[in-house]
């Protein structure tokens, strides 16, 4: 069961990152002369880069030219795993067009302090999925 609800979550997950992806593009396509488009990405190491390369090969397809239209900005922490929570924080706080994560593995972590801001129910069937519950206040 927690294997199915485990595999359930990634979908979700994958899916909600392929809809964003896809209303960054749709967003970015409404105008006539494209503008240059902010893209950060935040890898745990230089193997995590065939993904990213790929996505390149993507958006070069859809005429997104890095260093023309777009810059792709990669924070790397080469298996530094306690710098990750370091560097997502200058990625939110450099407000790119796009954050972009590249997980090695997906864990469902909930935030209480964000869950209290927005004014959030959370039923019980979400909490059971819940791997980690944090308190890291937003500002």
């Amino acid at each position: 069961m927690i294997t199915e609800q485990s595999s359930i979550i990634k979908s979700v997950i994958i899916f909600g990152l392929v809809i964003m992806g896809a209303l960054f593009l749709i967003s970015c396509s409404g105008s006539q002369a494209k503008q240059e488009q902010r893209i950060a990405v935040l890898i745990s190491g230089d193997i995590r880069m065939d993904p990213i390369n790929g996505m390149k090969d993507g958006l070069a397809d859809l005429g997104y030219i890095e260093s023309e239209n777009n810059t792709i900005e990669i924070y790397n922490v080469d298996g530094d795993r306690e710098q990750l929570p370091i560097l997502a924080g200058q990625i939110v706080d450099s407000r790119p067009d796009l954050p972009v994560e590249n997980p090695e593995t997906i864990e469902f972590v909930a935030n209480n302090e964000i869950i209290a801001q927005l004014g959030l129910t959370i039923p019980d069937s979400i909490w059971s999925l819940v791997d980690e519950v944090v308190e890291i206040e937003i500002n």
